[in-house]
């Protein structure tokens, strides 16, 4: 009895881990991706780069056109990658995850009409006939 009020929609026979777990790790890769484009990699570019003084003390002798040059090209800041392209990974993620949570939500609708009506068969109550959204009225007007 309790294998059948407690089991999850993940829990179906033959499923491989990835399918169960698909929406959780699209999640985690997304964040992986937001985290490394918008956080890290701007960090780590602006530690790595060679400070303004000492790039000011070398190009000392220059002449100001040569010296413009130089700055530009030694001086290096980080665009992130995933805005390039109008940002589409984005909006990609963005549908998949929608999405998916909106399917998610309806499966967990659907779990918890289907163990009401498990719930009514096993304690012998008769199932309500009709529409399977009054079920839940239904349930509530019984335990009142």
């Amino acid at each position: 009895m309790s294998d059948v009020l407690t089991s999850q929609p993940n829990s179906h026979i033959g499923e491989t881990w990835i399918q169960a777990n698909w929406r959780p790790v699209a999640a985690f890769v997304y964040f992986f991706i937001c985290m490394m484009d918008f956080m890290v990699m701007p960090f780590l570019t602006f530690l790595w780069h060679e400070p303004l003084s000492h790039i000011l003390t070398q190009i000392n002798g220059f002449s100001p056109d040569i010296q413009k040059e130089i700055l530009a090209k030694t001086t290096i800041f980080w665009s992130p990658i995933t805005i390039a392209g109008a940002g589409i990974i984005h909006m990609a993620f963005g549908a998949i995850l929608g999405v998916s949570a909106w399917g998610r939500s309806s499966e967990r609708v659907e779990l918890v009409k289907q163990n009401a009506t498990t719930q009514r068969i096993l304690f012998g109550q008769k199932p309500p006939s009709g529409d399977v959204d009054n079920l839940q009225v239904n349930i509530i007007k019984d335990r009142q």
